[in-house]
């Protein structure tokens, strides 16, 4: 039976044009390697790797897991270009080899060494990914109240405080825990017996918890789920503002991991997958394939405007999203897919928006105009000092054509 593993995929190849990915992998061995959305296709691990996950800890029933976790959160409020969650290969398999260890006895599953050691990885790397996910959620939760003056606390500062940290390592573990089944789904791994990977997951986590002291487990459960955010929220806003902030405290869920990036540092070793989950999109497509696909239509309808221009260019280093520059370097335009940290008014929303700058050579210009007209159309302004536009399927053709004619205006085209 095949595995089904994000790491590896039939769409690189048609990308990049390569089908030796030993090549592929040559290129990216020094420094951290960003891993890109890829589908997903049945792939294993090679030889050398499932070996680092079966020998290590044979003949030892039940090693400890250790305390640390084998991925990093790289916050936004450090450094913008660089944020995202950075997975270290060797502490990844070392972990996956532990996992291996504890199931090789007790769990009951006839598939040969290397699929069991793919889903073994597979379980180790998404718990991690969602238990670093938490930490994203709760700093794009601060971000916002700082926006919003309800708080002045600093995401890096607050992490150096033991009682923050202890209460946000307890909650991101529950956060993975109450997520068992996402794990397995993100996993491709297959269920039902004797494939119930669900149940590893399960072990792995619990085993993770009782080494950190189990108190994770006080905030698995509705009530006692809320009683930790709360506790959480505490720590994010003013004590003036707490009691406010709370009657307005938004449940958010995962946003399907869609716009976080993901790194792999393999160190001096070849890299152990080339590709895998949705991140920061990084080709037109990729930021196509992450909106919506009733508001593609808009991104494309500027897209196709710009691409007969020869004073504008297409700016993909964006974390999420893309620019559209002039020839200075100058961003005219921005357009968001889904994500949580681009605005305030809208998380989680197709956009489009004129960052401060731009509207700041309108006026300058003397083409104030242009800004009524935007704001007539729909446009808002954000405390960040953007003006966006949420993208809807609802936008009739009339309004859609007025605005297209207003940025094509303001691209000077």
């Amino acid at each position: 039976m095949p595995v089904k593993n994000v790491f590896l995929s039939k769409v690189n190849e048609m990308v990049t044009g390569m089908n030796d990915p030993f090549v592929e992998e040559l290129r990216s061995i020094t420094g951290p390697k960003r891993v890109f959305p890829m589908k997903a296709t049945a792939t294993l691990l090679g030889n050398r790797f499932v070996e680092k996950i079966e020998k290590p800890y044979e003949g030892i029933s039940r090693p400890l897991f250790p305390k640390e976790f084998s991925y990093e959160y790289h916050p936004f409020h450090s450094q913008i270009s660089a944020y995202g969650i950075v997975f270290d290969q060797q502490r990844l398999l070392d972990e996956a080899a532990l996992l291996f260890a504890h199931i090789r006895d007790s769990f009951n599953d006839p598939r040969s060494v290397k699929e069991i050691a793919t889903d073994v990885l597979m379980v180790v790397f998404w718990a991690n990914l969602l238990i670093g996910y938490f930490e994203h959620l709760v700093e794009s939760e601060l971000y916002r109240n700082k926006q919003l003056q309800l708080t002045t606390a600093d995401y890096p500062t607050l992490c150096r405080e033991e009682e923050f940290r202890s209460i946000l390592t307890n909650m991101k573990l529950a956060y993975a825990f109450t997520h068992l089944s996402r794990i397995s789904a993100y996993s491709r791994i297959p269920n039902g017996n004797p494939f119930d990977y669900q149940w590893v997951c399960r072990y792995y986590l619990r085993r993770k918890i009782d080494v950190l002291g189990g108190s994770a487990m006080d905030y698995i459960g509705e009530t006692r789920w809320y009683d930790g955010l709360e506790r959480l929220l505490r720590a994010l806003t003013s004590k003036d503002t707490y009691k406010s902030v709370l009657k307005q405290f938004p449940l958010r869920g995962i946003d399907e991991l869609h716009n976080i990036p993901v790194y792999l540092v393999a160190g001096d070793e070849i890299p152990a997958f080339s590709s895998t989950i949705k991140s920061a999109p990084r080709t037109l497509d990729d930021v196509l394939r992450e909106t919506k696909e009733p508001n593609q239509k808009f991104f494309r309808e500027i897209l196709h405007i710009v691409e007969f221009s020869f004073d504008l260019s297409v700016n993909l280093d964006h974390d999420v999203g893309f620019a559209i520059e002039s020839q200075d370097g100058k961003a005219l335009l921005e357009m968001y897919p889904r994500t949580h940290t681009q605005s305030l008014r809208a998380p989680f929303c197709d956009m489009i928006a004129l960052p401060e700058a731009a509207l700041e050579s309108l006026r300058e210009e003397g083409r104030e105009d242009l800004i009524k007209e935007l704001i007539q159309l729909g446009f808002e302004m954000e405390a960040s000092g953007k003006m966006i536009l949420v993208l809807s399927e609802k936008i009739g053709w009339q309004r859609w054509n007025r605005t297209l004619t207003c940025i094509k205006r303001i691209l000077k085209i």
